[in-house]
């Protein structure tokens, strides 16, 4: 069999010059993946015959893209295959493959290319998705699974990560795994490299909602690591971050923040207690205890790392922003709206210096300053943020990126919030195809995207349809999460809700006491989740007339929300509001009075006159006799009081 020259070339572009900017997209994105790409532009020595130099690039090659550009039927395309294939013919290991550009999209392939398999990029319409299309299309090449072919398996792992980073979850799976089983089939990676390709394929895995996968090949990564490393190196660290992440994702937070801690350990050791990477792990940590429900806790881990990023970084870096807006996330849940306001737009500034006006950190920071304005009730100023938000990361990924589904759905939010349920239902809709065709069917972002869609035909009074949208969110949700998974509670409540609304109370009961008991085994009995159950199930014993219980129920609810938030948050307020609901039914209007004004003076401080509790609280109150009116001047101003008149 002949041998290839000593000047190893492992793609051999062919084009018309024509198509030469196609060309060199193509030639760039190769490069970047570890591909020896020649390219007579960049490749042909002046000094030296071209001819020649064409034919031992060619002679060298393992792969032939010859890109098929407007002119399908050019007889050049004839000459450079006849080329190819009589390098073929003399045993030379080659593949041919025909790349057809958006240029050639209303021709019909001609016979002598329809042997071969080939990459289609017709129907590309700009040029991020005729890089996008070839990146993917890449992906499934026989020659991309052929261990004989020069690091493969490297050239795999690099497609995985832009893949991953491009918005393109599934494909990097398929790239990454495919990375892996080549290393297993050659038995020759360095097992550095393997197990970098393995933690690679583990958080491929957990990103496509593979979590038992996902397990797997972290600690088998985790193991290789150890055996390599010892017990004690910051490397192992990162996998075992990646592990308690995994956990996290499944609920089983005493595990997530056991992995978090044993990488704090180590870091630690290995670092000092003001390192940056001790800064992750500590972040790690107030995100298991803010999931937790101990917000007191979590507010210390985070502002432990912000101190720790500021020494390191100085107070304008990104890292900063990222400690500074999980601080913010920790008030916000106390219900400190203006305190959470200020840490977001704190990380705004510092993103929009470091990165510009339209870096996807940017969108990150505005869509939580959105979040804050919508539970105020400033639906404009959020709507106005979360369109921010979209307009930068479609930008920046395409408008086919998770990234934009979760605008989007942000944006059906504020509209489901305004009234406007079409408008929320095509948003919903846009993001459910997005997340689709970005996960698969099965993944747990599919299944809040159904959710939603539920939860505006409840709005539109089509019980049945949300029923059916609920129950697959839930089957997903348990598919995904196991049995016991707080975000199958929240499933079971929505179905019960359903399940209330449509008079059938002793199967709302039965799926509110699931959720409770749901709630209770992940989190204990004193989480907010937990009163959120126990105020469900009091709602329907005063359906049911046994306002007694009912009223027991609601009052445990209300002492578990305000040991987690204080007396001033408005989870309290709406506990309070349903107490007070309580006694107007038992005859007790004085009592019903008392409560319904306590309620409205929380949430008419806290999240303002706009708000919908705000809303349904006042009128609560004026059905007993109350001036919501004159409280809302007194607490909050003429400006507040004009404001919610006009909503009542």
């Amino acid at each position: 069999m002949p041998q290839p020259t000593d000047e190893f070339t492992s793609v051999y572009l062919s084009y018309d010059r024509k198509d030469r900017a196609r060309a060199q997209t193509i030639h760039e994105a190769l490069s970047s993946l570890g591909f020896t790409v020649w390219m007579d532009q960049f490749s042909l020595v002046p000094s030296l015959d071209w001819e020649t130099q064409l034919r031992r690039a060619l002679e060298s090659a393992r792969i032939v893209f010859i890109l098929v550009g407007e002119d399908i039927d050019n007889e050049w395309y004839r000459h450079e295959l006849s080329n190819a294939l009589a390098v073929a013919a003399r045993g030379m290991h080659l593949s041919i493959v025909p790349v057809f550009l958006p240029e050639s999209q209303n021709s019909e392939i001609p016979s002598f290319l329809r042997q071969f398999v080939g990459i289609d990029l017709r129907g590309a319409e700009n040029n991020t998705q005729f890089y996008s299309k070839f990146l993917v299309s890449l992906v499934l090449c026989p020659f991309m699974t052929d261990v004989t072919f020069p690091n493969v398996a490297e050239i795999l792992n690099n497609l995985g990560t832009i893949l991953q980073d491009t918005g393109h979850p599934n494909d990097a799976y398929t790239s990454f795994h495919a990375a892996v089983e080549i290393d297993v089939k050659a038995g020759t990676a360095d097992a550095k490299d393997r197990a970098m390709r393995l933690s690679n394929l583990g958080a491929a895995s957990f990103a496509t909602g593979r979590t038992a996968e996902a397990l797997r090949w972290l600690r088998e990564a985790g193991r290789i690591q150890r055996d390599l490393l010892g017990e004690s190196h910051p490397t192992i660290a990162k996998t075992i971050n990646n592990i308690g992440r995994v956990h996290m994702a499944l609920g089983n937070l005493d595990k997530a923040l056991e992995h978090y801690r044993e990488a704090e350990r180590i870091d630690r050791a290995a670092f000092g207690d003001n390192h940056p990477n001790v800064a992750t792990d500590i972040n790690n940590i107030g995100g298991v205890l803010t999931a937790k429900g101990e917000l007191d806790g979590a507010l210390k881990y985070f502002r432990e790392a912000e101190r720790i990023d500021r020494a390191a970084f100085g107070d304008n870096h990104p890292k900063v922003a990222t400690s500074i807006n999980n601080i913010g996330v920790v008030l916000k849940d106390q219900g400190d709206l203006d305190g959470a306001l200020a840490c977001y737009r704190e990380a705004e500034r510092i993103d929009r210096a470091a990165f510009g006006d339209n870096h996807p950190d940017v969108a990150t920071d505005v869509n939580n300053i959105g979040v804050v304005l919508r539970t105020k009730g400033d639906l404009d100023g959020a709507l106005a943020c979360y369109r921010e938000a979209e307009r930068i990361d479609r930008a920046a990924f395409g408008d086919n990126h998770p990234h934009v589904a979760i605008r989007v759905n942000n944006i059906g939010s504020v509209l489901h919030d305004q009234g406007d349920l079409d408008g929320a239902m095509q948003c919903y809709r846009e993001a459910e195809r997005i997340d689709r065709a970005a996960f698969g069917d099965n993944h747990p972002k599919v299944a809040i995207r159904v959710n939603n869609i539920g939860s505006v035909l409840k709005a539109q009074g089509d019980l049945d349809g949300a029923l059916k949208c609920y129950r697959e969110a839930e089957r997903l949700g348990r598919a995904a999460f196991g049995e016991n998974h707080p975000k199958v509670a929240l499933r079971v409540n929505n179905i019960g809700s359903v399940l209330q609304d449509q008079g059938d109370l002793d199967g709302a009961m039965q799926c509110f006491r699931e959720a409770e008991r749901i709630d209770r085994a992940a989190f204990g009995d004193k989480h907010h989740n937990v009163a959120r159950d126990v105020n469900n199930i009091g709602r329907v014993l005063q359906d049911q007339g046994d306002l007694d219980r009912a009223l027991e129920c609601l009052r445990e609810a209300e002492r578990i929300d305000r040991a987690a938030f204080g007396d001033n948050h408005p989870n309290v307020a709406r506990d309070v509001n349903n107490i007070g609901g309580v006694l107007q039914a038992q005859g007790n209007l004085d009592g019903a009075r008392r409560k319904f004004e306590e309620a409205f003076r929380i949430v008419i401080v806290m999240v303002g006159p706009r708000a919908g509790n705000t809303v349904l609280f006042a009128r609560n109150l004026r059905t007993v006799g109350g001036d919501p009116i004159a409280l809302a001047r007194e607490l909050a101003g003429d400006d507040a009081a004009a404001a919610l008149e006009r909503r009542l």
